[in-house]
């Protein structure tokens, strides 16, 4: 058992975490995988859990019951299972098998994925001999009568060797009608340990075995099932199963239910939450019209009204479900399926997901390892320049023909190459010995059609013998312009044909069309597709799927009759349109079918991908062009020149690896010299980012863990699962609803021991962070799992004292609205530790910043007691080559990024929670009654009678009682106080200091336009005296910080200079004289070089500027696009570009501009060198109108639907990127003096100069091509305008900031990271202190936004000012360096938060300064 960490002491205390005794523990302990000090008093050196275990059973007893217990008895129970295995083969097992095992043993049905030559019947064989030898019995389920009889001499010959005497039962086809009935009479009897027979047998007779389990006293304890694609094609089949297993029917039917239940409770939460929403709105504007807010006591209330009426009679019948099937689980056999190749249809199938926990899944062929090339034909003909290319590579090639050539031109083939020596033969499904022949070595060449679902492209799986795959044309598919023989699937490919080359009406249309079609056909089994197409070629579709493609097929036919449709066609440079007998076909590349295909040549085994080589002979260049691009988009497949390949060194590497398949397959390679492939967890922190993972290397078994879904897939090397863990799992420990104090003692009889070399006596809980004045760490984090409201969505740190998950006291409900539908992040570290227990290696591969460091490291402390070794990975996109590189590059963890990340969530926990009760308490009550009084003088003004009187009078009364209240919604922290100011300022500099901006348009004598804007305080001396009396006061109320105080005389100076600005306007547009004199213009010609890629705030502002995003929906926008894999790490403040992005811009600028003009347009460039982070970028060469083709094709399938914003937020990075690597544009500039004379009547004549500088050309476009960022202006000319009209807008020397901005001033003034910069101005709206306005996200603060900043800066500016924020900012960048002690820093702010809270300015006596913190002085020289 490994760590990266040593023995240092604890960095923090987790709560239910400890093993043994499931109390608090220090993440020291957890890091070693021990138990805390009350279980283990000393440390010992444990290489398993069962070492710990016995440890703990020495020194105090092993509570029975407990996780470590648990896990400790599966772990010598697997022991058990490896001596017997090791007994009777002298060997052990692989790693992939000894997860197994422990699977089995803790009773968890599977998928088993795994690579040739794991063992995967072995496993099986060995499970069922182990049970017999504890009088349990055992079914296996193989899909041959030859199967049965290997499995049966395989398992006697286990048996023997182990020295179990297993009583085995194989049933199969051969068997003479006397020893067929004695056998079945021993079924009936019982009177087996395993049975053995093929999955025919298993449908037919489910009934039967199922209802023999009564009379045998208990069922089967393992079912093996070596053939999964039989009993996943049929509902009946999967029922069979499942009766087999051990469920009854209604059991059966109760799974269906509970399917359809969960189904709908998903469908009614979301319907409470719009519910809840609307009704709050009513509330709301009840309220307002009273004058009042909601309390809340009220929106708590109304949530868990809601919850009761819409969610409650849900969520029981529910439960009362999952109970009855939990006691069936139990007595239930475990399943474990073999991998599968085909893709289950049909809705039986989610059964097992429903009743077992997991569905099955199959290898990829995404997952290749191939050198693609091409070649042409040659002067001797497409034939001979096959032949002379399989003469040079040999042994061990498929040769495929196009499908529009057939089976007779394969067999064709064949012969040529027979008669030029090449032991050559056809393979079709009227040929099927041929196959047999070729992995005998008889046949050298096998030559079949390149169709997707033909023998010769899926039903060839031989890694030791297949080397190279040659295409005599390239792989395509043909369809007739009319569709004499409709298919679906041909109806399909047309549609995607005409959404990308089609005129735009067409395009369009048909891209919705495909949308639509394209998740009917999902939906659909072959058999079902089939129907569809007799239907359609019939004329007469009945059915509601057929009808929906006739309708399409209608359609198809009559636009296929358009000119225009079929000049966009010719004129494509990836499809081919041909001619022939007076009929039209288009070709279009098969690209599915060449992946498939090619994929044969490279092949996952125990020890990696064999390497593989494919060559396209190409018949047809544009065909060719279509297949590199898209092979290039969908497997980021690299092409060259078969001429340019160093052929003698790939074949002897090709050759390499097919002697390594040879030697496991023949059990050369022993466990105990090598371990091939090895068994992983990764864990990452969204669900969007582990099925986009998962889904790179095939189509991933999943499994359900308690809330945890899994994926399981094969990389070769390693069996690979891949978890989410929602983000952060645990947080600092707080009361599960707000108030003022938490005493200093709190928690801390629970906490006490917990940590060895603690001052416990002298011990303080501040806010949830011990302090203590001495021991090995004085501070010391105490954290609690997280639980999160599936109905309301409120998210909190579960109280110890209210809740524990472990033991089941009190029960876990929403603190806000009631419900029970609540998610704990403790139930998923549960889930994973049960996981880490079964793998070689854990690695957490949580965002690569620092606050993904830390969500590692709890993730790594809680996980590590049940966890052999645990690494972090770290990946910047998500993209199946970063992955596998993040994986094979595995780190320890970065201590000093982790400390950084403690001391800003306790720096924030602190500040947070001692000057939020301040506002509650202090802020509040004066606001309110402030604000009281402003609408009192505000109502009596509109008085008008009696019962208006009476009204305001009872809302007064509202107001006052709301007064008396603590306001639990306010918060301060040290990061949002200074931005919070930035906004005040703005907001009141763009209300008290706006003047007019007068837009002068001028023209001269020959007509001319001139446009020249002046201030008014340029054109006006009354304005400009006016401005300065406002600015005046406005800087003196924000220098007190009394802005709520001085409103009075603002107001009083902001009418009078509104008064001027009136009069100016009046007399500039009624007789003012204003003349301007353009003098000599100077012209030249510049280059425009390209912008950066964008950083985080760049994007923001784009996106705000652009598309109308707020900062935090741009985020949460690039997350999505992130987790899927689209766009690198989108939290950067680099514009670092790496090769891979270099690639993408060189493959996407030669797919638009093509080769010939590739030089000239891609320009490359870095912007910047060194360092692990990078600009946000795409991660492949698909810009947003490709994207959502090939997603509405269904050729890149994502873990989740794009909506537009994504696609459009996609579309401004993906621009931005190429544009970043094109060569500079070329501009025409201008620049002039320009001279305004301006005579108001009765002030002096005014005389402004201006230079004019504009862009009035674009002569050559370059990157503005792709990223319009210049729109050129009017030319300049000489001589003298006069003015012909006035325009008016407000203007201010503070104007309002939009929420782009904001985010620019924060990195500008080094205010929070781009982790941050979103939750920050989310914050800020949240709370109510600032609101959002506008398509570009104007930042206003509101008077309660103006109060809090000015209380907290007057009362406690030297905690939250921006220089204070600015230096600890700095002090935490020097911690991640290493600089400087985390221990120390906190020490330091603990001090500093203690003096300001004890100064005069906070205005707190000395003892509600001591309530609030509770330490005293640091002495001296510290602790």
């Amino acid at each position: 058992m490994s760590w990266a960490g040593g023995s240092e002491p604890a960095r923090g205390v987790y709560f239910f975490s400890c093993p043994g005794c499931c109390g608090p523990e220090g993440d020291d302990r957890l890091q070693l995988g021990l138990p805390c000090p009350r279980c283990l008093p000393e440390r010992v050196a444990a290489e398993s859990v069962l070492d710990v275990a016995e440890a703990v059973e020495k020194a105090r007893g092993l509570r029975k019951g407990s996780p470590l217990e648990r896990y400790a008895r599966v772990e010598r129970e697997a022991r058990e299972v490896e001596a017997l295995f090791e007994k009777a083969t002298g060997s052990r097992l692989w790693s992939a098998q000894r997860a197994w095992v422990r699977r089995v043993l803790k009773g968890k049905s599977f998928a088993a994925i795994a690579p040739t030559g794991v063992g995967k019947t072995t496993f099986g064989v060995l499970m069922a001999v182990y049970l017999a030898s504890r009088g349990e019995k055992s079914y296996i389920v193989v899909p041959t009568t030859p199967l049965v009889k290997m499995v049966e001499e395989r398992a006697l010959r286990l048996a023997d060797a182990a020295g179990v005497p297993a009583r085995i039962v194989a049933l199969h086809s051969r068997l003479s009608q006397k020893q067929r009935r004695r056998l079945l009479e021993r079924v009936a009897e019982g009177d087996f340990d395993i049975l053995i027979t093929t999955s025919q047998y298993l449908v037919r007779n489910a009934e039967t075995l199922a209802g023999l389990r009564e009379q045998w006293g208990r069922g089967f304890r393992f079912v093996f099932v070596d053939d999964v694609d039989a009993v996943l094609k049929s509902g009946r089949s999967v029922d069979a199963v499942l009766r087999v297993v051990g469920f009854s029917r209604e059991e059966v039917e109760l799974g269906w239910r509970l399917l359809q239940l969960q189904r709908r409770l998903v469908w009614e939460t979301r319907r409470a939450q719009k519910e809840l929403a609307r009704r709050l709105e009513r509330l709301r504007q009840q309220a307002r019209r009273r004058g009042r807010r909601l309390t809340a006591e009220e929106v708590r209330e109304l949530r868990r009204r809601v919850f009761e009426e819409t969610l409650e009679p849900l969520y029981r019948e529910l439960r009362r479900i999952e109970e009855r099937l939990e006691k069936a689980r139990r007595r239930a056999a475990v399943l474990v399926v073999s991998s599968a190749t085909g893709r289950p249809r049909g809705s039986r199938v989610r059964l097992f997901q429903a009743l077992l926990g997991f569905q099955a899944g199959s290898a990829g062929e995404a997952i290749r390892n191939i050198v693609d090339s091409y070649t042409s034909p040659g002067p001797g003909g497409l034939e001979e320049r096959v032949v002379e290319i399989v003469s040079k590579l040999g042994d061990g090639g498929l040769v495929y023909v196009p499908v529009d050539r057939g089976a007779e031109y394969a067999e064709r083939l064949a012969e040529l190459l027979r008669s030029r020596g090449v032991a050559a033969e056809a393979f079709t499904s009227q040929n099927p010995g041929a196959l047999e022949r070729f992995r005998s070595g008889e046949t050298q060449v096998l030559v079949g059609v390149a169709v997707y679902y033909g023998v010769a492209v899926r039903g060839l799986d031989l890694p030791e013998r297949i080397r190279y795959a040659v295409f005599a044309g390239v792989p395509r598919l043909r369809f007739s312009a009319r569709f004499e023989d409709p298919h679906p699937l041909s109806i399909l490919r047309a549609l995607a044909v005409l959404a990308e080359h089609a005129p735009r009406d067409v395009a369009e249309r048909a891209q919705t069309l495909l949308g639509k079609l394209r998740a009917l056909a999902r939906r659909l089994s072959q058999a079902a597709l089939a129907r569809v197409a007799e239907e359609l070629r019939s004329g007469r579709p009945g059915s509601d799927a057929a009808r929906e493609f006739a309708s399409a097929l209608e359609w198809l036919r009559d636009t296929m009759r358009r000119e225009d449709v079929w000049r966009a066609l010719e004129r494509a440079d990836d499809i081919a349109v041909v001619r022939e007998e007076g009929r039209a076909y288009i070709l279009v590349p098969d690209v599915a079918t060449y992946i498939q295909a090619s994929g044969r040549t490279s092949r996952l085994f125990a020890g990696g991908i064999t390497k593989g080589l494919s060559v396209v002979v190409a018949d047809d260049p544009r065909l060719l062009n279509g297949l590199m691009r898209r092979t290039r988009w969908l497997v980021e497949a690299e092409w060259r020149r078969f001429e340019e390949l160093d052929l003698p060194s790939l074949l002897r590497e090709i050759n390499m690896d097919r002697e390594r398949v040879r030697a496991v397959l023949e059990g050369r390679v022993k466990p105990e010299t090598m371990e091939l492939v090895r068994t992983a967890l990764l864990v990452v922190e969204s669900p969007n980012k582990a099925r986009t993972i998962a889904g790179f290397f095939g189509r991933p078994s999943a499994r359900q863990i308690g809330p945890l879904r899994v994926y399981e897939v094969s990389t070769g090397d390693y069996v690979l699962l891949v978890a989410a863990s929602g983000g952060h799992v645990y947080d600092l420990v707080k009361p599960a609803t707000p108030r003022e104090l938490a005493g200093p003692e709190w928690l801390l009889d629970e906490l006490r021991g917990s940590v060895e070399g603690y001052d416990w006596p002298s011990a303080r809980n501040v806010h949830g962070v011990l302090v203590a004045r001495g021991g090995g760490r004085r501070f010391l984090p105490v954290y609690a799992p997280l639980a999160r409201c599936l109905a309301c969505g409120h998210q909190w740190p579960v109280s110890p004292e209210d809740y524990n998950p472990v033991t089941g006291r009190g029960e876990l409900r929403c603190p806000v609205c009631g419900s029970p539908l609540v998610k704990s992040s403790w139930d998923i570290v549960e889930a994973l530790r049960d996981l880490a227990s079964e793998v070689d290696v854990v690695m957490i591969g949580t965002d690569p910043d620092t606050e993904g460091e830390k969500i590692g490291w709890d993730l790594a402390s809680l996980i590590r007691p049940m966890a052999r070794s645990i690494v972090r990975v770290e990946f910047h996109e998500i993209t199946r080559r970063a992955i596998l590189e993040a994986i094979h590059g595995a780190r320890p963890f970065l201590e000093r990024l982790v400390e950084a990340q403690i001391v800003r969530r306790v720096e924030d926990r602190w500040i947070g929670f001692t000057l939020s009760p301040v506002l509650w308490t202090k802020f509040w009550p004066r606001f309110c009654t402030w604000s009281r009084e402003s609408r009192l003088q505000s109502a009596r003004r509109r008085l008008r009678d009696a019962k208006a009187m009476l009204n305001a009078m009872e809302r007064d009364a509202m107001l006052r009682e709301e007064c008396s209240r603590p306001n639990y919604n306010l918060s301060a922290g040290r990061v949002q106080t200074p931005v919070l100011g930035w906004i005040v300022e703005h907001t009141l500099g763009a209300r008290f200091l706006r003047i007019p901006l007068y837009r002068l348009r001028l023209r001269d004598g020959d007509g001319r336009e001139l446009e020249v804007e002046v201030r008014g305080d340029e054109a006006s001396d009354r304005i400009r005296e006016a401005l300065e009396e406002a600015r005046g006061l406005l800087e003196e109320a924000l220098r007190r910080h009394e802005v709520l105080e001085r409103l009075g005389g603002l107001e009083e100076a902001r009418r009078r200079k509104a008064r001027v600005i009136r009069e100016v306007n009046s007399a500039l547009r009624g007789g003012a004289a204003v003349r301007a004199v353009v003098g000599d213009v100077e012209e030249w010609e510049d280059e425009l070089k390209p912008l950066p890629p964008f950083t985080t705030d760049a994007m923001l502002a784009e996106a705000a500027a652009r598309l109308g995003l707020s900062a935090p929906e741009a985020m949460k926008l690039a997350q999505d696009l992130f987790e899927l894999g689209l766009i690198t790490y989108h939290r950067t403040d680099s514009t670092r570009v790496s090769d891979a992005g270099l690639t993408v811009a060189r493959e996407y600028l030669r797919y638009r501009y093509g080769e010939d003009r590739l030089e000239e347009v891609f320009q490359p460039r870095r912007w910047g060198e060194g360092g692990a982070h990078e600009a946000i970028r795409p991660t492949r060469p698909i810009d947003s109108e490709t994207l959502r083709r090939l997603v509405g094709e269904g050729a890149l399938q994502l873990a989740r639907p794009l909506t537009q914003r994504h696609y459009r937020l996609y579309d401004l990075i993906f621009r931005r990127f190429i544009a970043s690597q094109m060569g500079s544009a070329r501009v025409r500039r201008q620049r002039a003096r320009v001279t305004v004379e301006i005579s108001l009547p009765g002030e002096k004549p005014k005389r402004i100069e201006r230079t004019e500088e504009r862009i009035v050309e674009v002569i050559e476009p370059g990157w503005l091509d792709v990223y319009q960022a210049v729109r050129p202006q009017p030319r300049l000319e000489p001589g003298e305008y006069r003015l012909e009209s006035v325009g008016v807008r407000v203007w201010s020397p503070l104007r309002l900031l939009s929420q782009a901005e904001v985010v620019r001033m924060m990195k500008e003034r080094g205010i929070g990271r781009p982790s941050t910069y979103a939750k920050i101005i989310d914050t800020l709206l949240r709370r109510g202190y600032v609101v959002s306005a506008g398509r570009a996200g104007a930042m206003i603060a509101t008077t309660r936004g103006i109060g809090v900043y000015d209380f907290l800066m007057k009362r406690f500016g030297g905690l939250v000012s921006e220089e204070v924020t600015r230096r600890l900012q700095d002090t935490m960048d020097r911690i991640e360096e290493g600089a400087v002690d985390y221990q120390k820093v906190l020490s330091e702010v603990l001090e500093e938060l203690r003096r300001a809270l004890h100064s005069p300015q906070s205005g707190l006596t000395g003892e509600e300064a001591e309530r609030l913190l509770p330490v005293q002085q640091e002495p001296p020289g510290g602790a």
